[in-house]
């Protein structure tokens, strides 16, 4: 059985090593470690229709429902699942953003992964994944009425079922255990825009890969699945640790230029 399918209870950032040896092991440990417990565009003169529709695909609740915005919140405090979430949305076209948990929700104010916190305009942001158990003091089911209130498209991706259904409840549109929900997104069978369009067919889509979750090809694919996810990620990282080992040698080549 793959360890995505054990489901455990609670989210931790295990400390990874840049390399690719022992990757079954890797994997293994980690991911059973990781899961856890128009009208205004139409009034803009032609010269300034472009400048107009840019803003509010930025800016603006309009621009979410023209579907001109592809701003989109993952909330989870386990970088190597964020990364995973982030990287198949970003493969959709989503503009992804992540955060570790919520600092406050009036003002919104994100945790983001270095630890430093910064103000989130939910105007620009049409979706978002939110998972159940967060760093800070706020979790999944605080989090979810404030999305609702700025008409965030939410889905909800906690482990545990009756936290998913906490968060169903209280606003979020759609739900599912976290496994499921990166499944259906690593095969391109949850998009966001589709998701937005049609919630009640893109929960039974959920639902219906909860139902046949172990059914041995289902297995077979998510163990592959990790295996490649957890390669990205570690290619991801080591070149994040090359970027910043080679910024003290460029700070001082620039120095040394001048003299």
């Amino acid at each position: 059985m793959s360890n995505i399918d054990k489901l455990p209870h609670k989210d931790a950032s295990p400390e990874i090593k840049n390399d690719t040896h022992g990757l079954g092991s890797q994997v293994s440990a980690l991911w059973q470690d990781a899961y856890e417990n128009r009208g205004a565009i139409a009034a803009v003169a032609l010269g300034a229709a472009v400048t107009g529709a840019s803003f509010a695909a930025q800016h603006t609740v309009l621009g979410r429902i023209l579907g001109l915005s592809r701003n989109t919140l993952v909330i989870e405090d386990a970088s190597i699942l964020s990364h995973c979430i982030k990287r198949s949305l970003a493969s959709q076209g989503e503009k992804v953003t992540i955060l570790k948990g919520i600092e406050s929700l009036k003002p919104f104010v994100g945790i983001l992964e270095n630890g430093s916190t910064r103000a989130i305009n939910l105007r620009k942001f049409r979706a978002a994944f939110v998972d159940g158990d967060l760093d800070g003091k706020l979790r999944g089911p605080d989090i979810v009425p404030a999305l609702r209130e700025k008409k965030v498209f939410t889905v909800a991706m906690s482990t545990e079922t009756e936290v998913n259904d906490k968060m169903i409840s209280l606003g979020a549109n759609l739900g599912a255990q976290k496994p499921v929900v990166m499944q259906m997104l690593q095969q391109d069978r949850l998009r966001v825009p589709q998701a937005i369009k049609e919630p009640a067919r893109a929960q039974a889509d959920l639902d219906n890969l909860r139902k046949h979750f172990q059914d041995p090809d289902q297995v077979k694919y998510r163990k592959e699945m990790e295996k490649q996810m957890m390669k990205e990620y570690l290619q991801e990282e080591a070149a994040a640790a090359a970027q910043k080992a080679a910024m003290p040698a460029a700070k001082t080549a620039a120095v040394d230029s001048r003299f």
